[in-house]
């Protein structure tokens, strides 16, 4: 099974996701599965159009490049603890 080709599929809280910036929610195209209705996500995964589903594997593999490589978040975690140390006058 070719491992790059499947979508990520994951859960993840309506209040975790609200600290998000919102470009990064907008870009969001995963498959949110519930610990209540994994079944049913998983079966609608299942049986999901091939176009339909091959367009979230891109997508969600283009947003998992983008969001977590090590180059381009240090900056935002360098930018993240700046304003932390100003905030708390360090």
């Amino acid at each position: 099974m070719d491992y790059k080709r499947i979508p990520v599929r994951f859960y993840i809280r309506d209040e975790d996701l609200y600290p998000t910036p919102k470009q990064m929610r907008q870009d969001y195209s995963f498959i949110n599965l519930t610990p209540q209705a994994i079944e049913a996500g998983l079966k609608y995964v299942l049986n999901m159009a091939r176009k339909e589903l091959l367009n979230i594997i891109v997508l969600s593999k283009k947003y998992g490049e983008i969001r977590h490589n090590p180059v381009a978040i240090a900056p935002w975690i360098k930018d993240d603890i700046d304003n932390v140390m100003m905030e708390s006058n360090f």
